[in-house]
């Protein structure tokens, strides 16, 4: 059986989570409920349960501050978001932290049940993986080309990124480059195989590249996220295939179909494209080199070519994005701390110096009121 934490301030949904819902026909079990965040954290690290169901609106620690909290450790906890609150761009976040759903309450028992089945089956399908390891052969082929590449092939070096990863193939499948996508997807094959060639490490790291990409890219509109779920429950049958060759065709194939999905704007100009995918990604770990890569730009090129447009250069372009973004979200009531994360900001600190330098005053002046028009502060933009 697997464990389910429930996570609820409101002790009748709580209750009616654990009596009313059937989980032992799904493979769960019940290790504890949970009446906040702080709470539920602390019996996370004594039950360590497979899936947790997480309200989003609790007092002190809320749903998504849980979820960020234990992303900072574990990738492979599986999360289902209740809600009370039917907006989608509240519910992009926690897609962001590769939540697995987002269930409007009053909670739909037969929907719950259907992601309960799903889960269960990707959770078997994880549970398989120790049974199977690649052979140095499956692998061979690859690890010549990591060679020729100049790649040190050894068991130990540098850990790979999956977040830097999987932010990379993100990208390229919005833009709907299939080219692209293909071409991430070897350059991860080389690093992962160059860090540890056994097929768990080589599958998991695949599956994590996959569900995090998909994940983000369900947070871009409706269509994405219809197009992105289809293939999110597809990503277990990565554990299927007996060979590395196999494995990366079975990938191919996914995100060439994403692409077509998708579809492109190769007849929109090239610098509007750029522009309005700066637009769409400011909340990323966006960087110029990323951008003029997904777009066969020279970085330096590009630069200067993004600074005749909009007159600036591309970080200050970036952040002017980034601050008028955020004054919106704390008019809305988010928390300081909560906006600097959705726009990009790893750094709290950092996002306050940010936000003083272009309107002159703190973020906490802008929470909770009325939406201002944006106005940088002129003696700092120079």
């Amino acid at each position: 059986m697997y464990k389910v934490l429930i996570v609820d301030d409101e002790p009748a949904i709580r209750n009616g989570l654990r009596t009313l819902v059937n989980w032992s026909a799904y493979g769960f079990e019940v290790a504890g409920v949970a009446a906040n965040g702080r709470e539920a954290l602390t019996q996370y690290q004594e039950t360590s349960p497979q899936l947790m169901v997480v309200d989003i609106r609790m007092p002190g620690m809320d749903g998504l501050e849980l979820i960020e909290e234990i992303r900072k450790t574990d990738r492979s906890c599986h999360f289902i978001i209740l809600s009370g609150y039917a907006d989608f761009s509240y519910a992009k976040q926690a897609i962001g932290w590769s939540v697995n759903a987002y269930i409007l309450k009053p909670v739909d028992e037969e929907e719950l049940e259907n992601e309960l089945r799903r889960i269960s089956s990707i959770l078997d399908e994880e549970a398989e993986l120790a049974d199977h390891f690649f052979s140095e052969a499956d692998i061979a082929d690859l690890l010549g080309e990591a060679s020729e590449a100049g790649l040190h092939t050894g068991e130990s070096g540098k850990a790979v990124d999956i977040e830097f990863l999987a932010d990379k193939l993100f990208f390229a499948l919005d833009l709907g480059s299939k080219e692209k996508a293909k071409q991430i997807i070897e350059d991860a094959g080389q690093r992962i195989t160059q860090y540890m060639r056994t097929e768990e490490f080589v599958k998991t790291s695949f599956a994590q590249i996959l569900t995090i990409a998909l994940n983000k890219l369900s947070a871009v509109s409706h269509e994405h996220y219809d197009l992105a779920q289809e293939y999110i429950v597809k990503v277990p049958e990565l554990y299927r295939q007996q060979s590395f060759q196999g494995m990366l065709d079975q990938i191919s194939k996914m995100t060439t179909q994403i692409t077509e999905g998708l579809g492109n704007a190769s007849n929109v100009p090239t610098i509007h494209q750029i522009l309005h995918f700066i637009e769409q990604h400011y909340g990323e770990n966006l960087k110029l080199e990323t951008i003029a890569e997904l777009f066969n730009y020279n970085s330096g090129y590009l630069g200067k070519l993004l600074k005749s447009q909009t007159g600036e250069n591309f970080n200050t372009h970036l952040d002017r994005i980034r601050i008028s973004r955020s004054i919106e979200l704390l008019g809305s009531g988010m928390k300081v701390h909560q906006v600097a994360t959705r726009v990009g900001y790893a750094n709290v600190d950092y996002f306050h110096g940010k936000f003083k330098k272009y309107t002159g005053t703190t973020p906490s002046s802008y929470k909770g009121k009325p939406l201002k028009p944006f106005q940088a502060n002129e003696a700092n933009e120079q």
